[in-house]
């Protein structure tokens, strides 16, 4: 490995990194006066500000909280054109600059280390390498969500689907050796894993039944 790939891999965990510390549940509920971690679930992340601000700022922190993963990606994708590395490295070190925002966002520098479940976060990874694809499954999650109000479920919808249609992509579009094939399909296996396990909480509160409402848009208001 030379030392050219070596300060590509380094910015790329350093800017995905800082970029997902920014946590904008946080900054947003901020501008309200008030703090999204101590309110609902605790969570600093969209459905929870959904559920305590409403859907347009909910909105919004989804939309800036995906941006950030989306944004690492870019930047890393912009320089690494100006390098003589190899298209199928290139993809790779720019999908660890997204990773670097996942983590970031999980274990945020700016807030003790105590962040988000990423869902957003990893929307904003795949919605960069494969963005219509990823806007149906995020508009397929959205019309799950409004209908069951079982946001957790939803979510995990949306990044399985999201994270299939970024390997189908991968798998038909490109013709990379298989030991990177398998070390993109082996990240984005984990994200959705690391999605779900975040999720724990919920998971328990569906199996037993009080998992809370996440009303998206209330279409049983007469």
């Amino acid at each position: 490995m030379t030392i050219e790939i070596i300060l590509y891999i380094l910015a790329a965990i350093v800017v995905g990194y800082l970029l997902g510390s920014i946590n904008f549940a946080v900054i947003i509920s901020s501008l309200k006066h008030d703090d999204i971690r101590k309110k609902g679930s605790g969570n600093p992340g969209a459905m929870n500000m959904i559920r305590n601000f409403g859907v347009i700022l909910g909105g919004l922190t989804l939309f800036c909280d995906a941006l950030k993963s989306a944004v690492a990606c870019m930047i890393i994708a912009l320089l690494l054109k100006f390098s003589a590395i190899e298209q199928q490295l290139a993809y790779l070190i720019t999908m660890i600059a997204g990773v670097s925002a996942f983590v970031g966002h999980i274990f945020p520098l700016y807030y003790k280390f105590k962040g988000g479940k990423a869902v957003s976060v990893s929307a904003g990874i795949f919605a960069y390498f494969c963005p219509v694809p990823s806007l149906i499954c995020f508009i397929g999650a959205v019309l799950f969500i409004t209908i069951t109000k079982i946001g957790s479920v939803g979510s995990f919808l949306m990044i399985f689907s999201m994270s299939v249609c970024f390997v189908v992509k991968l798998l038909n579009s490109y013709s990379f050796d298989l030991i990177y094939n398998i070390a993109l399909i082996a990240i984005a296996a984990m994200i959705f894993v690391i999605v779900v396990i975040r999720h724990k909480e919920n998971i328990k509160r569906l199996i037993n039944g009080t998992e809370n409402k996440t009303i998206i848009f209330n279409i049983d208001k007469k």
